[in-house]
């Protein structure tokens, strides 16, 4: 006989043995002999069959209303069919539970589920069922969990527990209405209480970092009509005041947070664009007081910048400069190295001759994705022009100037990029928000750092920014798509 334990949340769940052991639940009403035997108060006997063998095992005890399901995950299980055992402890009403869901991983690292609603489970009773598990839906969030809304549509949006109360939130850049909008996680999934502050004339990307060294985070915007960028400091009572506004910034979109120069302050990186078009990056060094210096410097350009990304690109341990490029048939992505001295002294152009494909890199997204502690680039293109509609991942060398490429079609006018490790096998997966068509796009990328598969989620609501974080605290993260006047949340839903 098999028997496992594990406590989780209110509830207890016992894999007591295969049924091929000679271990089946009857099937049988509230307090009825051979159910739950040598058990007191309430418990539900669940015989579960399905394909094979499993790796994971999640089951949800639902709720009429929705609210506050009871999840409750084993490790490695039996063979089916085999018999679990959920046992509440005192005090539970059970009979508030209206449906129970399965799920599990089977063996081909593909997820089956089994679902009843309209249970009956009495408070204190004993109570059986059986669920069949079934190949399920493959797309690794669920269609739509909660909304949340904005005083007008976002530009750009950015999470993080903001006031340190252990549950993720959201901060966004409002370019109608020059604004920030947060609105405060509750730990299940939902966003509210709605927190604004005024910026500069239309905001147009936003950052978080602790830049007082506090420990809370903090806020800085482009402000692309009010030709500046602004710092907001934590006031660490759901609330945010305009601490510096720097300017001679003309039409700033793009800016990049992080301690570039290793004294552990946060610095930041900065758009500027001439009245000609083209447009360069600025970078400045933090004070640790929630202001920056004047500028330090500034990286000169050829055509016009899109984001700002800091990460190693060569490995010499320094943090360098990552950006796509902005104008129509732009071709380039800047990689800027620095030389640990305050200074970025010459601009790499990766470009068609080093074999980028994409005609316009605006969003990027830096990561390792092959495993081998190098950093890589993912380049949105989004050129209309071009029809490409496509996602290119640039495995780098290791020296941050060659790359090997590979293009993969996204939806119909990509908008933004971001990445994450879904499915948690250690490996990241690319997302990206496909404006013209209501849909995001997942690619899988396996250890070599192709892709191995791309999914589509229908979201609506024409799509454009896109984030992940892990809004209901399961240590999963979840998917966050701007829509219409606010965001749409979609949880993770894999195993």
């Amino acid at each position: 006989m098999r028997r496992t334990r594990r406590a989780i949340g209110t509830l207890t769940l016992s894999l007591l043995c295969s049924a091929l052991g000679g271990c089946t639940p009857k099937e049988s009403g509230a307090n009825e002999g051979g159910v739950c035997d040598g058990v007191a108060g309430s418990c539900m006997d669940l015989l579960i069959a399905g394909s094979g063998s499993y790796s994971k095992l999640e089951l949800t005890l639902g709720k009429p209303n929705g609210l506050s399901p009871q999840i409750i995950s084993g490790g490695s299980i039996p063979p089916v069919p085999y018999h679990v055992r959920i046992v509440p402890p005192a005090g539970t009403k059970t009979s508030e539970f209206s449906a129970i869901t399965a799920r599990a991983l089977n063996t081909s690292n593909s997820i089956e589920q089994a679902k009843i609603d309209g249970i009956s489970w009495p408070d204190a009773s004993h109570v059986a069922y059986s669920l069949n598990l079934q190949p399920s839906n493959t797309v690794p969030f669920s269609r739509y969990a909660s909304h949340a809304a904005f005083t007008a549509p976002a530009s750009d949006i950015i999470a993080g527990d903001f006031d340190k109360d252990g549950k993720m939130d959201v901060a966004a850049a409002i370019w109608e209405t020059s604004s920030i909008n947060v609105v405060f996680g509750d730990g299940t999934g939902s966003l509210g209480a709605l927190f604004s502050v005024a910026t500069d004339i239309h905001p147009a990307e936003i950052k978080s970092a602790d830049l007082d060294r506090d420990s809370y985070l903090d806020l800085v915007t482009t402000n692309y009509e009010g030709r500046s960028v602004t710092s907001f400091l934590n006031k660490k009572s759901r609330s945010f005041v305009m601490l510096q506004r720097m300017t001679n910034a003309n039409a700033p979109a793009y800016l990049a947070l992080d301690d570039i120069n290793g004294d552990g302050i946060v610095d930041i990186a900065h758009q500027v664009t001439s009245s000609m078009g083209t447009s360069w990056t600025e970078y400045r060094w933090g004070r640790g007081d929630g202001k920056f210096g004047s500028q330090a410097g500034t990286e000169s350009s050829s055509t016009s910048q899109g984001t700002i990304h800091i990460a190693d690109m060569n490995g010499d341990g320094l943090k360098d400069l990552v950006i796509g490029g902005n104008t129509q048939n732009s071709n380039t992505i800047f990689i800027i190295p620095y030389d640990g001295k305050g200074f970025f002294p010459k601009t790499n152009l990766i470009t068609n001759a080093q074999g980028l494909k994409s005609t316009r890199t605006t969003f990027l997204w830096v990561a390792d994705m092959n495993n081998d502690l190098a950093k890589d680039i993912a380049a949105l293109n989004i050129d209309a022009i071009s029809g490409a509609n496509a996602v290119e991942i640039m495995i780098n060398g290791g020296d941050g100037l060659g790359y090997s490429t590979a293009q993969y079609s996204a939806g119909s006018k990509p908008a933004r990029i971001t990445g994450a490790d879904i499915d948690l096998d250690g490996s990241p997966e690319l997302i990206v928000s496909n404006n013209g068509e209501d849909s995001v796009s997942i690619f899988y990328i396996n250890k070599a750092g192709a892709v191995s598969r791309i999914l589509k989620l229908g979201v609506g609501g024409q799509p454009s920014c896109v984030i992940t974080a892990d809004l209901n605290q399961d240590k999963r993260p979840d998917l966050i798509v701007c829509s219409g006047n606010g965001v749409d949340v979609f949880l993770n839903t894999t195993l």
